[in-house]
């Protein structure tokens, strides 16, 4: 992968990760008010209601999937954002590009 490439890959990856950052902070409330939600509904089945807590385990299951989707995305972005930051160091930038 050339400099070009690299400097492309990070820069990309920085821009997610700043978006992901940015759908976390403003959906943080209504993740965590559905996550109350379903859980409380959870709580209210009885227990022949299997199809009912299936449906509502497989909707909090998603919900994490998605917040946990998020906060990867923020971390890589965060990375990429040091890695930038290193590659004004020519050496540095030799050392990531053939470690790719």
């Amino acid at each position: 992968m050339s400099e070009a490439e690299t400097v492309a890959t990070l820069q990309d990856q920085q821009l997610k990760g700043d978006r992901a950052k940015s759908a976390i902070d403003a959906w943080q409330e209504a993740y965590d008010a559905t996550k109350a939600d379903l859980l409380a509904e959870f709580e209210a089945t009885r227990f022949d209601e299997g199809a009912k807590r299936e449906r509502i385990y497989d909707s909090m299951r998603v919900l994490n999937h998605m917040h946990q989707f998020l906060k990867r995305r923020a971390i890589t972005g965060e990375a990429a954002r040091k890695q930038l930051l290193d590659i004004r160091d020519p050496s540095k930038l030799r050392r990531l590009i053939s470690a790719k």
